[in-house]
């Protein structure tokens, strides 16, 4: 019981984390209005479409480490998260590429024109910004697959602690920083993001323990039976996950066909539920 405990609450505070990241852009950016916080509202539920099926499907990773664990086989474990980390960003640069082609096609979802109209900028960021969180995603799942959960925890935290800091520089133009608004929250988040994949990279390289078990230059190849072994362990979560992001995120949609006002009270309902029931 004990044992589980110590395992189990760092990674649920860590999706708090990931949690709470949307709890203080609502608060923040819903100072600025009901268009920037329905504008928000809108682009990240259009791209939380595409993140949460990466969180699906790099469960694979946590998968694929210990099955190689309890076989004993630690010389296949480099080159294993090397293939994670390599589908990983090839993931962030595809969803990059489907929301930038899509961008001129967001008026089929019928929103409000004042958010069709500030939408696309900060859309870009954040989805630029999904490149970092899934490689950290990569790297979190690999620490969490060996038991070593809490190091994953405070750096992740610290990723928050510095996306609210650059919020309030950045949206408000406090401490002599320009007044960026919405696209600032977006720039926070961005900078947030690659801050604690950087924070992820130097501790697993540097750490005694993981880094014999970091890919060398040797190691990084990439073998098609493996990213079979990546595809089959992590479509089915993704497909289960994205049944369920997607009647969250057509549920914000129609909002968007209601009114700005609704898509912003919809956000605030909806992070404030979500975060109790993570």
């Amino acid at each position: 019981m004990k044992t589980t405990l110590l395992l189990a609450f760092p990674v649920m505070v860590g999706n708090l984390s990931q949690m709470l990241i949307g709890v203080t852009d609502t608060i923040m950016i819903g100072h600025l209005g009901v268009v920037p916080l329905a504008t928000a509202n809108f682009a990240n539920n259009l791209v939380s479409i595409f993140f949460v099926c990466a969180i699906g499907f790099f469960t694979a990773v946590s998968v694929r480490t210990s099955q190689l664990r309890g076989a004993q086989v630690y010389r296949l474990i480099p080159a294993s998260l090397w293939h994670g980390l390599v589908l990983g960003l090839l993931c962030g640069l595809l969803i990059l590429a489907i929301i930038w082609g899509f961008q001129p096609y967001l008026h089929i979802l019928k929103q409000p024109e004042e958010v069709l109209s500030a939408a696309p900028e900060y859309l870009f960021l954040v989805t630029i910004s999904l490149i970092p969180a899934i490689i950290t995603l990569v790297y979190k799942n690999f620490a969490e697959a060996f038991e070593r959960p809490w190091v994953p925890l405070y750096l992740t935290l610290a990723g928050v602690v510095l996306n609210i800091v650059l919020n309030y520089a950045l949206i408000y133009g406090n401490w002599g920083f320009p007044r960026m608004e919405l696209e600032g929250a977006a720039w926070a988040t961005l900078i947030s993001r690659v801050f604690t994949l950087l924070l992820f990279i130097v501790w697993l390289y540097k750490s005694p323990f993981f880094s014999k078990h970091m890919p060398g230059w040797g190691q990084m190849k990439i073998s098609f039976a493996e990213t079979k072994v990546y595809l089959q362990l992590g479509i089915p979560p993704s497909l289960h996950l994205l049944a369920e992001v997607s009647a969250f995120a057509g549920a914000a949609f129609m909002m968007g066909w209601i009114g700005e006002v609704e898509m912003a009270a919809h956000q605030i309902a909806l992070v404030s539920i979500s975060t109790i029931f993570m």
